[in-house]
């Protein structure tokens, strides 16, 4: 008889024999309520425990250098963004180490810079004169050689032919002496026309340096009093750091006098020449640099100054712009100043060549023309004894541009080493200066995550050094949870697995997460497997630290899907024998073999249960 997998019915006695008028003769089952099992339903086994929130990343702020903590920009709880200034050290000291090692690299690469152009300029000179002197020498032999065998087969047109190439030779001297009269008339032009552009550039931009100066002086020292001291200054000014304005008025009244100086010195320049253009250039950097200085000072001040019954926020407001412009200006007038030094340069080397090479052809052409004359006086005058006089001629001409291309050769060695030397020299220099950015960037402190400041150990104002431990930074807008489980239940979990839990404060709604880890060995001390799942926390309702109640189910693990499973309190127990009972057209019929329990598994002979 088949038995039906749907419905259990564990009947007692009493009920059996009352559903068809017959008794059967079973004294062994005690009598029991009747239960009826649904076994389409999948058994459950869920799993609690307990565990704990844990932030997802955490990074300890750490120094890098050593110095006074400035303000800082965060409190605790904010959130921050990786690479976000949190605070700077010795961020107001002019004499921070850091920032003196800095400017210090960058100004000796920007000198570096400057004479390797012009150690390029003089190699390649050097160079293009050498070459010059082989190509004369090389067309001057090809020409020696070419008269020579046109002696060895003079005939009677000889005379004819080298009157031909005599006046051949005399108009492209003539052509060439032209060519270089004009290249020179024209760098002549160019050059006074530069001068001229240069020295109302420089009028141009001293007087724009003097322009924002007065801007900002208006602001620090309206009665343009020359006694000028701290105690002249509005009390408002840098008021959070006394010394920043001794600074910047020791700075003002250092390079009030300058401005002044620099228009003196300046005219002495005029009107510009030769001479007088690059010190009159020079004079003008130098200046601009100096009050680049105390504007970057004068603007730091106003930064850390307050707003008061005497100062609106407007107003500082105001200044600040206008020191920040003016600063940006002076930037922009050393940029052009750096802009003549570069045109006076490429100028210089471009007169330079072009005027050699004029000169140059002009040369010969001259050589030519001589060639013809001493052609037509030889064949004239010698007759067949100039043969011997040009082969003379040739092997000196030939000894001559030998010990030229080894002239040549040894100039671009020589250009070779020295632009080599000043390329490294050039990259030590940049290497430097990438250095000692990174020793300044050092000065600043910055979490390499984002997240929340969870702990800040240090205030502004305290002196720290390398490696002194700042503060904390944790990222919780996805945190884990970390509980732990015996060695039977892990076997059970797998990754990915779903699990739920909740908190202590009853105002939090249940959470659910995915485990990611299942530590490979139990824990040392409490002999557990250690958990650990990932949860979405956008709205950050889970801190750190929390303890949760957590559930798994692991029913999917335990129970066989192809088995049917009936609770203990189903099977009938008798002797030795065991029985579950079937409903089967309205009646409970005990099944027709021999129920063995496994793990909470019934499976009768004839069928299973």
């Amino acid at each position: 008889m088949k038995k039906p997998l749907s419905l259990v019915l564990i009947v007692s006695l009493f009920l059996l024999s009352a559903c068809n008028g017959e008794v059967t003769q079973t004294p062994e089952i005690p009598p029991v309520s009747v239960k009826v099992l649904d076994l389409s339903a999948k058994p459950q086994y869920k799993i609690s425990e307990v565990g704990t929130i844990k932030a997802e990343q955490e990074v300890e702020l750490i120094s890098k250098a050593a110095g006074t903590i400035g303000s800082f920009s965060v409190k605790l709880g904010d959130p921050i963004r990786a690479g976000q200034p949190l605070a700077i050290i010795d961020s107001d000291s002019t004499n921070n180490p850091a920032k003196v090692n800095y400017n210090n690299a960058q100004l000796q690469l920007a000198n570096a810079q400057q004479t390797y152009s012009e150690t390029v300029a003089n190699t390649q000179d050097s160079i293009t004169r050498a070459s010059l002197r082989v190509q004369t020498l090389e067309q001057a032999l090809g020409r020696l050689q070419r008269n020579l065998e046109e002696l060895k087969s003079t005939t009677v047109s000889t005379a004819a032919t080298l009157e031909l190439q005599l006046n051949n030779a005399e108009k492209n001297a003539d052509t060439a002496e032209v060519n270089y009269q004009r290249i020179v008339d024209q760098f002549e032009q160019s050059w006074k026309d530069l001068l001229k552009n240069t020295q109302n550039s420089l009028e141009s931009i001293l007087a724009g340096l003097e322009a924002n100066f007065m801007s900002v002086e208006g602001v620090i020292n309206p009665s343009k009093n020359s006694n000028f001291t701290v105690s002249n200054l509005n009390r408002n000014f840098g008021v959070r750091d006394s010394n920043q304005r001794l600074t910047t008025i020791n700075s003002y009244n250092a390079f009030r006098p300058k401005i002044s100086q620099a228009r003196a010195k300046h005219q002495t320049y005029l009107p510009l020449n030769e001479y007088t253009v690059e010190p009159a250039i020079l004079n003008i950097k130098n200046t601009a640099n100096e009050l680049r200085l105390f504007l970057s000072l004068a603007r730091t001040m106003f930064n850390n100054s307050i707003v008061s019954t005497d100062m609106s926020q407007t107003m500082l407001d105001t200044y600040i712009a206008m020191v920040t412009s003016a600063e940006g200006a002076v930037l922009g007038s050393v940029s052009n100043a750096n802009g003549l030094d570069q045109a006076l340069a490429n100028f210089k080397l471009d007169r330079i060549s072009q005027t050699a090479m004029a000169d140059n052809n002009r040369v010969i052409a001259g050589n030519q023309l001589e060639d013809a004359r001493n052609a037509v006086m030889k064949f004239k005058t010698t007759g067949p004894g100039s043969v011997r006089d040009l082969e003379v001629q040739i092997e000196q001409t030939s000894n001559e541009l030998l010990s030229a291309q080894a002239d040549l050769d040894s100039a671009r060695r020589s250009a070779g080493i020295q632009t080599s030397a000043k390329n490294l020299e050039i990259n030590t220099l940049s290497n430097q200066v990438r250095l000692a950015e990174k020793y300044l960037d050092d000065n600043t402190i910055v979490s390499t995550i984002d997240g929340v400041l969870s702990e800040l150990v240090v205030d502004a104002g305290d002196y720290v050094s390398p490696g002194t431990y700042l503060g904390r930074v944790i990222q919780s807008e996805r945190i884990k949870v970390v509980f732990y489980v015996s060695e039977q239940v892990a076997s059970r979990l797998a990754m990915s697995q779903i699990f739920h839990f909740s908190v202590s404060n009853a105002t939090l709604h249940e959470f659910e997460g995915v485990i990611n880890k299942i530590a490979p060995s139990a824990d040392p001390i409490n002999k557990k497997i250690r958990i650990e799942g990932t949860v979405e926390n956008p709205d950050f309702l889970l801190k750190p630290e929390m303890f949760v109640t957590l559930t798994v189910d692991v029913s999917m693990e335990t129970f066989d899907p192809n088995k049917v499973y009936v609770p203990m309190n189903a099977i009938i127990f008798a002797q030795n024998s065991r029985y579950v009972f079937v409903l089967e057209g309205g009646q409970a019929t005990p099944s027709g073999g021999q129920a063995t329990p496994s793990g909470g598994q019934a499976t009768p002979s004839g069928g299973q249960a």
